[in-house]
Formats: C-alpha cells, sequence, structure tokens
C-alpha cells in the first residue's frame, strides 16, 4: 500500500510535467497536404527536422515575408514561391547532417500578421481586426512571464526586398499609437499585412522562472522524500 500511494504520487508528477509539453492542436489547421502545391505568398511553414541519433527540432508557422522569402532553419533565407513541397525538401537537404530526415507542412494563411516570441499564444492573426502593433500583441494572448518588452520588434519587409525594423519600448510608448487629436499614427505602430512583430525574452526573467521552476521540484524532492519516510 506505501509503495502503490508513493508510485502514484511520482507518477501524477511525472503526468502533469509531460501534459505541458503536449503540442498545440491548433498548429495543424488548415494544413495543406497535397504534394503538388505549389507554395504561395500567403502561406506558412512548419519544419521538422529527425536525425540520426533519435533526436528532432521542430521550426513551427514560419511565416512568408511579402518578396516571397522565408528564413529555412539552418539553411538561410530562401525564395520558396511556387515551389512545391518536395522540391524545397531537395533544396534544404543537402545543407543538413547525412541522414537527416526533413517532413515540410504547408498553412494557408491570408491577410496575417506574424507575432512571434515571448507571447503567450505566437502565431499568425488576420489584419481585419488588428490595427497597431498593441493590438497584435493582445490578439497573440499578450506578453508571456518572460517576455522583455522595452525591446519589442516590428519587422516589415517591401517587395523590393528591403526591410525596415523598428524597436518599440511598451511602457514607454504605449499611447503613442496615434497622434493626439488626429486619429494618424506612427508608421512603425501600426499593422500592415505580412509584417512580423517579434517580442525578444528577458534574460533576467528567464533566470529567474528557471530559479522558481528548480525551487518547486527540488521541494517536490523534499516532500517525496518526508512522504516516504513517514510511509516507512
Amino acid at each position: 500500500m506505501k509503495i502503490k500511494l508513493l508510485s502514484f504520487i511520482i507518477f501524477l508528477f511525472v503526468g502533469l510535467a509531460s501534459a505541458a509539453q503536449i503540442p498545440n492542436d491548433d498548429l495543424y489547421i488548415a494544413q495543406i497536404t497535397n504534394e503538388k502545391y505549389k507554395i504561395q505568398l500567403d502561406n506558412e511553414i512548419s519544419f521538422i527536422y529527425r536525425f540520426t541519433d533519435g533526436t528532432k527540432s521542430e521550426y513551427l508557422k514560419i511565416p512568408m515575408f511579402p518578396n516571397g522569402m522565408i528564413i529555412v532553419p539552418r539553411v538561410g533565407e530562401l525564395n520558396v514561391v511556387d515551389k512545391t513541397v518536395t522540391e524545397l525538401i531537395s533544396i534544404i537537404k543537402p545543407n543538413l547532417p547525412a541522414g537527416c530526415e526533413v517532413e515540410i507542412f504547408v498553412y494557408r494563411v491570408p491577410n496575417n500578421v506574424s507575432v512571434l516570441g515571448e507571447v503567450k499564444n505566437p502565431g499568425s492573426y488576420g489584419v481585419r481586426d488588428i490595427k497597431t502593433i498593441y493590438d497584435a500583441i493582445a490578439k497573440a494572448g499578450g506578453f508571456n512571464k518572460v517576455a522583455k518588452r522595452t525591446h519589442v520588434k516590428l519587422i516589415r519587409q517591401r517587395r523590393d526586398g528591403s526591410r525596415l525594423s523598428y524597436e518599440i519600448n511598451f511602457p514607454k510608448h504605449v499611447f503613442k499609437a496615434y497622434q493626439p487629436g488626429t486619429g494618424v499614427g506612427e508608421d512603425k505602430y501600426l499593422i500592415r499585412e505580412g509584417d512580423m512583430v517579434f517580442v525578444p525574452p528577458s534574460p533576467l526573467k528567464k533566470s529567474y522562472e528557471f530559479l522558481k521552476d528548480a525551487t518547486r521540484f527540488a521541494l517536490f524532492g523534499v516532500v517525496t522524500g518526508l512522504i516516504s519516510a513517514a510511509l516507512n
């Protein structure tokens, strides 16, 4: 009885920890499975690399720039418009370690703005109801615990290939999306189709969260030890 109780406590802890790592099924909504489909500007692409040692790396829902370029993990920036999944894999594989297998998933997301990094629900959202960078952050669920709010980036790539990058300090600039009394906003606060918003992590906040989790885990170990000792 004592052994069963202790095993149940350990099983419950491990189960909760594993559940936190289950991927969000919403990532696979609107997936295009036709291998002959040619990639278009309104697509996002997920890359999964499976290595010979059994490990894998997942890069989910990477957005397309307006000029057809996309940042392919471990490869670099490529123009993928009008290429099929099979063609794209053949371009990527020579740049990866020998034996590495590549899976690619394509999603259709028209008129999108991408919100990535340290937000609660990173992904792409329609621009119809997103007017400012603050709307975009809110649409993605707001900042998470480790977000560095003072260095939020708005990345905009124009059709000629040139790229603009604005850095926004949220506490300082929070009321500057619109000029008072005019309804006209400064360019770097207003969202356009194809924009990418990136929220970087704060090293200090990440360290704090790590220490907090480590302390919680250590406390669980102590409690488990006490329960085991009591049961014995």
